[in-house]
């Protein structure tokens, strides 16, 4: 359907390019004459907001012409009832002039936007001045809350570290080391990115944490929808392959890991995968030996294996960084281990001879 097909919306913009070139952009440019404009048919609204619903992509570029215009002086002074563009040379309109023109000034206003965005100029000249690189970190033993510049939050555990970097189409994180909750605000038109160790979590407007283990990514889901890729396949003598990758979707209350590919989706409970917030990181199945390396980002903690078989058991559980003390002593009664102290300090863990 053709912006030429609704009466309320005369298409004077298709008499400033050829509707051939882009004839979306055409259309685009005259709903949004439509729906900004308060005299507007009612009719004619629900044509065009129907017309928008029927199209992801058209949504998009609405959206992106929609915060373009809004960031527009004339914009503004539309808004406080001051028709500039439709004023005389003398600074006054008579009645009659304003009623036979009342679509006038938002028709001239959607052309001049339509040449603009065709022309690509406003797209890389007012509306998306080159990115900057934000960094942000917490020492070991901190946490740290920050805020993006979209709006979205970010609590950064214990000796972590991210990069971010948005653009006019998307908002991208890299995470490069450590673990992060996020709470993302919503931006339909700009997709929030997520990248770790070569793999991506992609979001709307949700909830999620990400942390880098010794075995590779680990993502779970509080709230919203996130989809999670891993790495492109690559190899020594050739560079990464840009093919389709495995795409998990998770829902609240999921978790999937991956390191070259996804693992299976499992359930978890979402208050457990974040006690880390509390000072109480939890861990599921995970070598002895990656959950003292682990507990590290938050003490410094002296602990040595006396052989690798030690650190090879597997642990479940949650720990208070506010007493390794206790919990070393307790993997005494939990597993053939006996803990005692060398000559520098140490915990050293060595297997009991005795079994339990």
């Amino acid at each position: 359907m053709t912006a030429s097909s609704d009466p309320a919306s005369p298409n004077v913009s298709s008499a400033l390019m050829d509707d051939s070139r882009d004839p979306l952009a055409t259309s685009l440019a005259d709903c949004l004459a439509c729906l900004q404009a308060p005299e507007a048919d009612p009719a004619a609204r629900a044509h065009w907001r129907a017309w928008l619903d029927a199209s992801p992509e058209r949504q998009r570029r609405y959206d992106e012409l929609l915060r373009f215009w809004t960031a527009l002086p004339a914009a503004e002074e539309r808004r406080r009832g001051r028709f500039l563009l439709g004023r005389t040379s003398l600074g006054r309109t008579s009645l009659g002039a304003t009623t036979r023109a009342t679509h006038r000034p938002w028709m001239a206003l959607a052309a001049c936007l339509l040449l603009l965005a065709v022309a690509g100029w406003w797209r890389e000249e007012i509306w998306a001045p080159s990115p900057v690189e934000l960094h942000y970190a917490a020492a070991q033993g901190e946490q740290k809350r920050v805020t993006l510049p979209d709006g979205s939050s970010v609590l950064l555990d214990a000796d972590s570290q991210l990069v971010a970097k948005f653009e006019r189409r998307e908002r991208v994180v890299q995470l490069m080391r450590g673990q992060a909750l996020f709470d993302v605000a919503h931006d339909a038109a700009r997709p929030f990115i997520v990248r770790a160790r070569g793999g991506e979590i992609r979001a709307v407007g949700t909830e999620f944490d990400v942390q880098l283990t010794d075995s590779g990514v680990d993502v779970t889901l509080l709230q919203g929808a996130v989809l999670v890729a891993p790495p492109y396949a690559s190899s020594k003598d050739e560079p990464p392959r840009r093919e389709p990758r495995q795409i998990a979707r998770l829902a609240p209350g999921q978790q999937v890991s991956y390191r070259d590919e996804l693992s299976a989706i499992r359930t978890v409970d979402p208050s457990i995968a974040v006690t880390w917030r509390e000072g109480r990181p939890s861990y599921l199945n995970r070598p002895l030996g990656a959950v003292i390396a682990d507990l590290r980002r938050y003490v410094a903690l002296p602990v040595r294996f006396a052989d690798a078989s030690v650190a090879d058991i597997r642990y479940t559980g949650t720990i208070s960084v506010n007493d390794l003390g206790s919990w070393t002593r307790a993997l005494e009664s939990a597993f053939p281990i006996r803990a005692t102290v060398d000559g520098d300090g140490a915990i050293v863990l060595a297997h009991r001879r005795d079994g339990f």
